[in-house]
């Protein structure tokens, strides 16, 4: 039996010594793409706007370079940018006439800080690109709106300016079609949208269809949206080589800027509730006047929850202007006040270290900075239209072009992140990729950035690799994908 035993040993060593492993290189294939000349069209979403500013590190880190980057192993050719050589960006979401500031950081401003708290930095403005114009690869406009991209007068975007061949007479589209691409990503059309949206729906939710007339805070109208789409599309697809793969919108209301606060965010202590109440003793008097009066609209009261052994939530204090017009017990014109209702939306950009002082309880939220029912209603209905049009163009392109439906993937994971007033998500299911938590809130683990709205560095590389999965499902290519824990989420810097 031993020497049974020693032979078989002795021939798995034998076996052991000739065997030859199996190469364990992947040889990357493009498929039935070409990568060599891929561009990449898009607005913040794919410039690498992050953290309320483009700056240098978050441009290095856009989805587009990163999209390149993976490229580049299968064929791809270089990627040229419009460096916007800015340490800390220009953050238009906070700057003014007087002051120039630039990313959001999150920071703990003393040792004695128990939170971290969120501040802009200085700023820098962008300045003309000096490389050379002819050569770019990443037509990432922020603030870009679909029906923009004919228009010369898009060098009033700070942004394409910097870029144009010829500011005030060149366009867009004239520079994405002289680059020849054979591939590309086009993401175009999320601020048709959130220019409304992050107004609080100070413009126009129904203008007229045409473009010449369109302020920055309407709505792009839905026919409109889909002549510039497919105008920009057909470009693309003009040499028959030419592949590329659209990007859908996420819904405005899956991005934590308009989830972070509820409607009934504020809590009061008792006394801070006494105050409130004894605030709106005579406009309740007013109202409960003003209702009597027949066949006029009725005016809602303004009243507080009572407390518990915790603070209770309370409905945030707002002035709508479509209220019906009254007058007060001294026959001046009553104030359009009244309180959130479920389901209405409180923006992340409230002035929110003006709560402790009373804003949404004794002072009323301006209306820039809410959302009402029927906005929310006209701007999901938009969203849903613009990713329509983006889905039949596809379907009518099979064979060159690939849809990444980023809507659905966002939607799932918008529940990690948005909550009730007593802090309970919409869901417990967790997300994890590479063995890493994601989340859709603005914790060290989200992919979105501290503004809100647009990813980190962390989430562009996860829809980095939604965009690179379509693209090999679609066009038989193997290119691999990012590794999504190498990049950074939010983090905290210690300020002093």
């Amino acid at each position: 039996m031993k020497r049974t035993l020693t032979y078989f040993i002795l021939i798995l060593l034998s076996w052991a010594c000739t065997y030859e492993f199996p190469d364990t290189d992947i040889i990357l294939d493009s498929g039935s793409a070409n990568f060599t000349k891929f561009i990449c069209i898009g607005d913040n979403f794919t410039s690498g706007f992050m953290n309320g500013a483009l700056y240098t590190e978050g441009q290095k880190n856009s989805i587009g370079s990163m999209i390149a980057r993976q490229l580049e192993e299968a064929t791809g050719g270089a990627f040229p940018q419009a460096d916007i050589s800015a340490e800390n960006g220009y953050n238009l979401f906070s700057s003014d006439s007087n002051n120039v500031y630039g990313k959001f950081i999150s920071t703990y401003v003393s040792p004695a800080s128990e939170d971290p708290i969120i501040i802009t930095l200085p700023g820098e403005l962008p300045t003309d690109y000096t490389g050379d114009k002819n050569q770019l690869r990443d037509f990432s406009i922020p603030f870009l709106k679909s029906y923009q991209v004919d228009q010369p007068d898009l060098s009033s975007n700070l942004y394409y300016d910097r870029i144009a061949i010829n500011p005030g007479s060149s366009t867009l589209i004239e520079q994405v079609s002289a680059s020849s691409p054979n591939f590309f990503v086009f993401w175009v059309g999320m601020y048709d949208a959130l220019h409304f949206a992050v107004s609080g729906g100070m413009g126009e939710y129904d203008p007229l269809s045409d473009p010449d007339l369109l302020n920055d805070n309407d709505l792009t109208p839905e026919d409109v949206f889909e002549n510039s789409i497919r105008q920009m599309v057909s470009t693309l697809l003009t040499n028959q080589q030419t592949k590329g793969v659209v990007v859908n919108l996420p819904s405005f209301d899956d991005l934590p800027f308009f989830y972070y606060y509820q409607y009934d965010f504020v809590t009061l202590t008792n006394a801070q509730k006494g105050v409130a109440q004894q605030h709106y003793f005579t406009f309740n008097k007013a109202v409960i006047l003003h209702n009597q009066i027949p066949d006029i609209d009725p005016r809602p009261y303004i009243d507080f929850n009572d407390n518990g052994l915790t603070l209770y939530p309370q409905p945030v204090v707002v002035i709508d202007d479509s209220l019906s017009d009254g007058v007060d017990l001294y026959g001046n014109p009553l104030p359009k006040y009244r309180q959130l209702l479920p389901g209405e939306m409180v923006l992340l950009s409230i002035p929110s270290d003006q709560v402790a002082y009373g804003l949404g309880s004794i002072i009323p939220l301006e209306k820039k900075y809410y959302l009402n029912p029927f906005e929310i209603h006209k701007l999901r209905v938009a969203i849903n239209t613009f990713n329509d049009v983006l889905s039949q163009i596809v379907a009518e392109n099979p064979d060159r072009l690939a849809l990444a439906d980023l809507n659905t993937t966002i939607e799932e994971l918008a529940a990690t992140g948005r909550v009730d007033s007593w802090g309970i998500p919409d869901s417990f299911q967790n997300f994890f990729q590479d063995g890493l938590p994601i989340r859709a809130d603005l914790s060290m683990n989200s992919i979105f950035s501290l503004d809100g709205l647009h990813f980190n560095q962390r989430g562009n590389a996860y829809v980095a690799n939604l965009i690179i999965e379509a693209i090999n499902l679609h066009f038989g290519s193997n290119i691999s994908s990012l590794e999504v824990n190498q990049y950074l989420g939010n983090t905290v810097v210690l300020d002093y």
